[in-house]
């Protein structure tokens, strides 16, 4: 019986769509993001809904321009073995 059930409830889950079939209409990805200890986690989460999508991500830096805001910015993205061109809009 157990057996069954599993294997019902699994049916549905394995024909799901794919994000891109759910999404067809997101072009580009978008996350107003600022420094803070979460920074690096909301960053990795944006830029794997974007890959899932098949979508380019733009960040936005939420604050006051800054230099020092700048390289920790970069600093995350290479942690996260993003590419160099992403860009960081103010």
């Amino acid at each position: 019986m157990l057996l069954l059930d599993i294997r019902a409830a699994l049916r549905g889950f394995l024909t799901t769509p794919n994000m891109t079939q759910l999404f067809p209409g997101i072009r580009r990805v978008a996350a107003a993001i600022t420094t803070s200890p979460r920074m690096v986690a909301v960053l990795a989460a944006a830029w794997h809904f974007a890959e899932r999508l098949n979508s380019p991500l733009l960040v936005i830096h939420g604050g006051a321009p800054d230099a020092q805001k700048e390289v920790a910015f970069r600093g995350a993205m290479f942690q996260l073995q993003m590419p160099r061109e992403t860009r960081i809009n103010r």
